[in-house]
């Protein structure tokens, strides 16, 4: 394809790559809206054509002059791609940072021929927060679930989407000291497996690959780091609250020494941020004593060489007077 939207293919079926021959009549444009083309793939028996703020379908229809494609009537979507780097696709999807021409940015997945938005607000406004020129996608299966990474390097961040389960997460790479975006990046599509593990590489810094293992607790010998933020809760109610004591159900670690958990929690927007004491995972975590709020938020921190599953949090609530009104 080229960015005037023309989609082109050799003169004979099945050429190899040093036999291919071109001709400007083996053509057909994807031309429905007037956008230049950013690339094409194959999405089962159709050619689509993503534009900057449309997509096309083709198909072969065996022509026998001028492009053995047609046009799909009726299935052209008005959203395209500002970069093609970020499209992913595995068996019957493709994900990728779609752009409409009056809606900005977002992420669009096409399972079969059906488009559906599956970011979220909070993940649109950082997608049209920063630069997506440079920004990359990848995806995998790992243990049982589709995973999509868009890193957006300006942003210093790599956001992924579980398909499995229509959820968002934030992705880091930790040495200790610097937490930045997750550096690996699979270059096009080159992940590899073995068995349930997925490889993918490389690696921005020192070119290594490495294995995306659920068992595996430490980044290049680093203990992963691990970071919950929960919404800002007020139990639907304005009335004052008041926390004598919070326990975090989760599993619990067998080891001779303390593997603690840290929280803290903000009552204003995310704006200030409050220190708990950190608390023993061999034994369940309870805070007390954790004075009121109308609205707040926590935020759980653990690093350690160490699997954690986090069930739910059980308030000890009490509610006081209703809070004053503005006026």
């Amino acid at each position: 394809c080229d960015s005037d939207g023309k989609i082109l293919h050799n003169n004979t079926q099945n050429d190899t790559a040093a036999n291919m021959s071109w001709s400007n009549a083996n053509i057909i444009s994807a031309n429905v809206y007037s956008d230049g083309m950013k690339g094409v793939a194959r999405h089962l028996n159709y050619i689509v054509g993503f534009g900057e703020w449309s997509t096309e379908f083709f198909y072969n229809a065996g022509n026998t002059s001028g492009s053995i494609l047609s046009r799909a009537e009726g299935t052209v979507i008005r959203y395209g791609t500002p970069n093609f780097d970020t499209l992913w696709q595995d068996e019957n999807i493709i994900v990728w940072l779609a752009r409409s021409r009056d809606g900005g940015n977002c992420v669009m997945a096409l399972d079969g021929l059906t488009p559906k938005i599956v970011s979220t607000k909070a993940i649109d406004r950082i997608l049209n927060s920063y630069k997506v020129s440079d920004a990359y996608g990848y995806g995998a299966r790992i243990a049982g679930h589709v995973m999509y990474f868009l890193t957006l390097p300006t942003a210093d961040k790599t956001l992924v989407f579980s398909l499995t389960d229509n959820m968002w997460h934030e992705w880091t790479s930790y040495d200790g000291a610097t937490e930045t975006y997750f550096k690996l990046q699979d270059l096009k599509g080159y992940i590899a497996s073995s068995g349930s593990v997925a490889y993918v590489g490389l690696h921005i810094s020192n070119g290594s690959i490495y294995p995306l293992d659920t068992d595996n607790y430490q980044d290049v010998g680093q203990d992963i780091k691990m970071k919950l933020v929960t919404d800002k809760i007020d139990f639907q109610t304005n009335q004052r609250k008041f926390l004598p004591h919070l326990h975090l159900m989760c599993t619990l670690i067998d080891n001779s020494t303390a593997v603690n958990i840290s929280m803290r929690h903000t009552d204003d927007d995310y704006k200030t941020w409050y220190t708990n004491e950190d608390k023993d995972l061999r034994y369940i975590p309870t805070w007390k004593a954790l004075g009121s709020f109308n609205r707040r938020a926590f935020e759980f921190t653990f690093i350690a060489n160490f699997p954690l599953r986090i069930e739910t949090l059980e308030f000890g609530i009490k509610l006081g007077t209703y809070a004053q009104g503005r006026g």
